[in-house]
């Protein structure tokens, strides 16, 4: 019983973070007058450190 408390709370703070970031994300969002985008996806818009390349730019480079 007691690790489905810890599983409890961990849910929990998972959501509060969770609501928490993405309200902040729609404040700042507000205060710069941009328009508030939620992304059930990726509701913190995180993004890949290195980005994946395109086949088409790196034949490009070649080419020159």
């Amino acid at each position: 019983m007691e690790n489905l408390s810890d599983l409890f709370q961990f849910i929990r703070l998972f959501l509060i973070l969770l609501i928490g970031g993405t309200a902040f994300k729609a404040c700042i969002a507000l205060i710069q007058g941009k328009k508030v985008a939620i992304n059930p996806l990726n509701p913190l818009n995180l993004k890949a450190r290195w980005p994946i390349k395109n086949k088409e730019k790196e034949d490009l480079s070649n080419e020159e």
